[in-house]
């Protein structure tokens, strides 16, 4: 698994070996353990997340959504990415299975294919919502 981690800039970069891992420096290290069991509780906690299911991660491109995606990926899960285009290329190398653009909740996931088992709302907006069927 490629795990995103975010610097103090906002930037973003990935991170494959556990020597990289060791090369942050400590709060790097201790805001990516947080980012990561944020998507970890959202999804496998809250959601209960079982292999085959299909997953809706709107805001996919973050730091959280990134990671529930390779999570998600990584359980065997079906995985759709909201995001804007500029992430595109990089939530593509972590298996998703579709990229759409930029989703507004209120139409509803049915826009984009759904309806979906979970959908991870990551948009932004202050309030992360999880929603199951």
């Amino acid at each position: 698994m490629k795990v995103l981690a975010v610097g103090a800039t906002g930037t973003a970069r990935n991170w494959t070996t556990v020597t990289q891992l060791q090369a942050l420096a400590r709060a790097e290290r201790v805001t990516l353990f947080m980012l990561l069991l944020a998507a970890w509780q959202a999804l496998f906690e809250l959601a209960e997340l079982k292999p085959g299911q299909t997953v809706l991660v709107n805001g996919a491109g973050g730091a959280v959504g990134s990671l529930a995606v390779q999570l998600a990926v990584d359980a065997g899960a079906i995985v759709t990415a909201a995001t804007d285009p500029g992430h595109a290329d990089r939530l593509r190398g972590y298996g998703t299975y579709r990229i759409v653009g930029a989703l507004d909740l209120g139409e509803g996931p049915s826009v984009i294919g759904g309806p979906f088992d979970v959908v991870l709302n990551l948009d932004g907006s202050g309030r992360g919502d999880i929603a199951t069927g």
